[in-house]
């Protein structure tokens, strides 16, 4: 049941109703519990096995009292071995073949037809993230089975995230929430504007790009770094778009999730983008991945190291094929890089004279941050590595880029308000604030004209068939 369609919005309309009229907390996270498991049945029932599995030994050994580092480590990989299995078993085959052939021998490895469960990536991490927690001592292992099954399956953030913690978020499934009429509205608002990133922006650039991705051996260089640009834009609207849906669902019910993107193309360096990008997935591979390997708090070799090993992980969990590998190993190089150019930068801008406020060297973090990224997503997109090659040798062939008209036009219209949306909210938020503070009735009218006219273009350049989140497939 995917959030672009009308059964979602009916189903949702119905769980958030039927949540306020139960009159008890125990009766509402019941009521929730079978929600988010019919919710995850829509996709495919066999796919609940998984998730129980995951779930009952997540919290098994949270209540066991053999908390050792085997057991922990145990426990680990079983919860692992689910997404290993069913992810990466085809690909290890593969590579091994690879291997086989390089060295000359010809060997058919077997392939295996695997359902991969939605979501299996970001409820996986949950539950590794919770034993950890509980090993460590950071949390109190939770009691109550209802509770932690809710955690785990909570519909809202099942399927793509954000990955939640146990800390956050099980105390405030334990507590019966008010309905408010802020919360309400709040969260109709993060959903709209989702809505409008997913299906006005996202939605629109993905068919320029896979028009032209899809047949790039007849596109010349200017096409595909329009391509490249909308992937770009495409592939934030698409995710940033559905956390917001998600944070808007579980809003409604008066429940905060984390926040997962900070408007991350105004980012001024490849580190400052993983600070904004997929906020929820970058904190937990901090957390659980670099941190463990020794963070910072070692040789610069060695942190060069944890940072390499981090994105390499980070790269696999995205996918299981050779571009997602290299896509790691981009953003790892990137930061590498970022960490040894920095006194070199740092010398040239005092020689310069360009102070830390300077407005040009800001935009030039911007541009350059931009541009780096946007060719990692190129990576990301590729479907084998011949794509790769080509469309990189392509970029130097300009020439006048295809135009699809209708598409371009309606793109631009949206890439229009997400841009200056954006740039609102990172340069100009406290003075917006403060203008509605002073004029609190303006504001209201305001709100309602805004999103009125959201709804209107979600309806009339929307694409609204219904397409799938592109971070499904993780």
């Amino acid at each position: 049941m995917l959030f672009n369609t009308l059964n979602f919005i009916i189903f949702f309309v119905a769980v958030v109703v039927t949540y306020y009229l139960l009159p008890k907390n125990s009766w509402r996270k019941v009521f929730l519990l079978g929600a988010s498991y019919y919710f995850y049945a829509c996709f495919n029932v066999t796919m609940l096995a998984v998730l129980l599995f995951e779930t009952a030994l997540a919290y098994w050994f949270g209540l066991s009292k053999n908390k050792i580092k085997t057991s922990l480590t145990t426990t680990i990989v079983i919860l692992l071995l689910p997404l290993l299995c069913l992810k990466y078993l085809n690909f290890l085959m593969g590579t091994v073949g690879d291997v086989l052939a390089l060295s000359g021998a010809l060997v058919e490895m077997p392939s295996f037809e695997l359902l991969l469960p939605i979501g299996i990536s970001f409820y996986t991490f949950m539950a590794v993230g919770y034993v950890v927690d509980v090993y460590k001592g950071k949390i109190e292992a939770e009691k109550n089975l209802l509770d932690f099954a809710l955690f785990v399956g909570f519909f809202p953030q099942i399927a793509s995230g954000p990955i939640g913690r146990a800390g956050q978020l099980i105390p405030q499934l334990k507590e019966k929430q008010p309905l408010l009429y802020a919360n309400i509205t709040a969260g109709a608002k993060m959903m709209l504007w989702g809505y409008f990133m997913k299906l006005v922006v996202g939605d629109r650039a993905g068919i320029y790009v896979d028009t032209v991705f899809g047949n790039y051996a007849h596109h010349n260089g200017a096409s595909l770094l329009l391509a490249t640009f909308m992937y770009t834009i495409q592939i934030y609207c698409d995710f940033a778009g559905y956390s917001l849906i998600a944070i808007g669902c579980a809003k409604m019910m008066g429940i905060e999730l984390m926040e997962n993107f900070r408007r991350p193309y105004f980012a001024t360096s490849v580190a400052d983008f993983w600070r904004k990008w997929h906020i929820s997935l970058s904190t937990w591979f901090r957390d659980y991945v670099y941190f463990p390997c020794g963070g910072s708090r070692c040789s610069k070799l060695k942190t060069y190291r944890n940072l390499m090993i981090t994105f390499l992980v980070s790269g696999l969990w995205h996918g299981a094929a050779y571009n997602f590998i290299l896509w790691g190993i981009y953003h790892g190089a990137n930061q590498v890089f970022g960490k040894v150019l920095q006194p070199m930068k740092d010398t040239c801008r005092k020689v310069l004279h360009i102070g830390d406020t300077s407005i040009v060297r800001k935009v030039w973090d911007i541009c350059l941050t931009f541009c780096l990224i946007a060719y990692g997503w190129m990576l990301f997109y590729a479907p084998d590595m011949q794509f790769i090659v080509d469309v990189t040798k392509g970029y130097v062939h300009l020439g006048t880029p295809y135009i699809h008209q209708t598409t371009i036009f309606f793109f631009a219209i949206g890439f229009a308000l997400l841009l200056l949306k954006d740039f609102k909210d990172e340069f100009y938020a406290e003075k917006v604030a403060s203008i509605k503070e002073k004029h609190p009735k303006f504001s209201i009218c305001w709100n309602y004209v805004k999103f009125a006219a959201l709804a209107i273009l979600i309806v009339w350049i929307g694409v609204l068939g219904g397409g799938q989140f592109i971070y499904f497939k993780f």
